[in-house]
């Protein structure tokens, strides 16, 4: 090292002895003036709550990440304030947030180690919006994060993908890619994940949403259960003093309980829906998830809570809440009808067709597909006419 006679401070060397130069230190106040540009066009922040934007804090935050190696990305997010006048706050974070009152955020992402000051930001960072859900509150047009990320990588990812690898690898000679140099680069297997990753966040905004089903339980059942398990004791009718199950009101609330999981248990054995309304994996997942929901329903009534809640009644002589309770609820034959469907709905050879990446593929996937359709509609009772519905939008 060499000390530098104008500063006293040592002037590094390279491995050659020459002196090499400090990279530039970069103020924040170059990159606040840029965002100051920026954010109006991209968040509607006004002008005045910019000024409240730039604390001490979040200038310093700005320095770090101009700066820092290690910081590659800092959050601006717009969020709904908790006053009672409609207005927004905003805070500059290293970590994203999400939440009911989140509408907007903008990640800056650096594509170099520091920032320059001497080349244009604009070539430096770059700009990733991502919606929230109060969006729609605040007059925007708001999008599911789902749907804000199956957008982006449709749009954006994959074609700038096949842009880039269109001009990448080409033979020497001819000045064309070959499939070998394809191979040799992983191309097809980058495109087949992008694909994939299309298809898994499409599905993910295609969920058929099922009721989640909670029983609810008297307080004096579950305190009976909580002790008897507690004195490893068995679980009896005894355990409820004589004179509570004389007492009309307590029985009565045990009826309404009884009679309430009646309806909620209803509200997914009634369930069905038409495959002409929306897309062929809707009607997949809505079978494979009302499966699920059933089965879940099926461990709450054999659960103790509830087995005693029926003893007690018929205990009590309420055998009109009791003899057809089952039958009501029609569970038993809903989960007939949906497991027979799902032997048609699993591994159904859709995703195949959907991450297709050429038309030998979607040859292949087709094939497939209606292989499926013949081996399994000849073991379920789904409906031929079902089957043959034009689902549309599937494909990303």
């Amino acid at each position: 090292m060499e000390d530098d006679p104008a500063s006293g401070a040592e002037t590094p060397q390279n491995n050659n002895g020459a002196t090499a130069s400090l990279a530039p230190v970069f103020e924040p106040i170059l990159l606040r003036e840029y965002l100051d540009k920026l954010l109006p066009l991209l968040l509607e922040i006004e002008k005045e709550e910019l000024e409240t934007l730039w604390s001490h804090e979040n200038v310093e935050l700005l320095r770090k990440f101009a700066n820092d190696t290690t910081l590659d990305a800092i959050y601006l997010s717009k969020m709904l304030d908790d006053s009672s006048i409609p207005s927004h706050k905003y805070s500059l974070s290293q970590e994203i947030s999400y939440g009911p009152k989140f509408v907007a955020s903008i990640a800056l992402i650096k594509e170099v180690p520091s920032l320059d000051p001497g080349r244009p930001l604009g070539n430096q960072i770059q700009i990733a919006n991502l919606p929230g859900p109060a969006a729609t509150e605040s007059g925007i047009a708001g999008v599911s994060p789902y749907e804000a990320l199956h957008s982006y990588i449709h749009h954006a990812v994959a074609p700038y993908f096949n842009a880039y690898v269109s001009t990448k690898g080409g033979n020497a000679e001819t000045g064309k890619r070959t499939k070998q140099d394809d191979l040799k680069m992983g191309i097809p297997m980058a495109k087949k994940k992008i694909a994939e990753l299309e298809l898994a966040l499409l599905h993910l905004q295609q969920n058929v949403e099922i009721p989640e089903i909670l029983l609810s339980i008297h307080p004096v059942v579950q305190d009976a259960i909580k002790k008897c398990n507690a004195e490893g004791t068995r679980m009896t009718v005894d355990v409820i003093e004589p004179k509570l199950l004389a007492e009309h009101m307590f029985l009565n609330r045990l009826q309404a309980d009884v009679n309430g999981w009646i309806k909620e248990i209803q509200k997914v054995t009634k369930l069905d829906r038409d495959p002409a309304n929306g897309t062929a994996i809707q009607e997949i997942n809505f079978w494979l998830s009302m499966e699920k929901a059933l089965e879940g329903i099926e461990k709450q009534l054999k659960s103790e809570e509830v087995t005693f809640t029926i003893e007690l009644l018929k205990t009590a002589k309420r055998f009109h809440a009791t003899t057809s309770f089952y039958a009501d609820t029609r569970l038993k034959e809903a989960t007939e009808k949906v497991h027979r469907y799902n032997q048609l709905m699993r591994d159904f050879p859709l995703n195949e067709l959907l991450s297709a990446t050429d038309v030998g593929k979607v040859r292949d996937s087709l094939r497939q597909i209606f292989g499926h359709l013949n081996k399994k509609l000849k073991l379920s009772p789904y409906p031929i006419k079902k089957s043959t519905a034009p689902c549309r939008g599937d494909f990303p």
